[in-house]
């Protein structure tokens, strides 16, 4: 071979090599962006589903534009949901309080506990918060989107959860579920028991 026929080899080789690494890497890239997008929902849509069981088996359900802002604990109105139900409760012999949050960093988290009727918590039944998914963006993006809103008067409560496992793979995904509950009392007027309506310490 001459240098001229090796240079132009060379050249067509480089270029062959340069065309089968973008394709590869557009495809690695495109492989890595749906299965982040596939985690994210997955996580997001799991969560609903479980604050969906215990808003449809639930009796009491409060306002969570009412939650009181308690920042050192990440409380906050619309990012705080409270539900008294029987929902996953082992045997289902006795109702359960369940407390949902969204944290600013980006958590979904939940602890539950029992009360006495007049809505003492009962301490050893208190659990700690355990994350439920994580990369939920609704405290992180500006402005904030409401994870919890209950509409009036039907007793309905949106549950908004917008995600993103990976900023570079992609936009938020929005998941949504509207869901009301079965024999549900809003805020407890006194003819029920006052169950939940005393939070327990963090």
């Amino acid at each position: 071979m001459t240098m001229v026929e090796l240079l132009v080899s060379s050249a067509i080789l480089v270029v062959v090599l340069g065309i089968v690494y973008t394709v590869l890497f557009t495809a690695l890239g495109a492989s890595v962006k749906q299965t982040d997008r596939s985690l994210t929902n997955d996580q997001a849509r799991q969560a609903v589903e479980q604050i969906d069981r215990e808003i449809r088996s639930g009796n009491v359900f409060f306002d969570p534009a009412n939650e009181a802002t308690d920042a050192a604990h990440q409380i906050a109105p619309t990012m705080s949901l409270r539900v008294y139900t029987q929902a996953d409760y082992p045997t289902f012999a006795s109702n359960r309080c369940y407390q949902w949050r969204v944290t600013t960093d980006g958590l979904l988290q939940s602890r539950s506990w029992q009360s006495d009727a007049d809505g003492t918590p009962r301490s050893a039944t208190v659990t700690n918060f355990h994350t439920v998914a994580d990369h939920i963006v609704n405290r992180v993006n500006s402005p904030n989107v409401p994870a919890f809103v209950m509409t009036l008067p039907n007793r309905t409560v949106t549950i908004t959860m917008v995600v993103n496992q990976r900023s570079r793979s992609g936009s938020d995904e929005r998941i949504e579920s509207a869901v009301t509950g079965r024999n549900t009392v809003y805020n407890q007027p006194s003819t029920v028991s006052r169950e939940c309506t005393t939070i327990p310490s963090y």
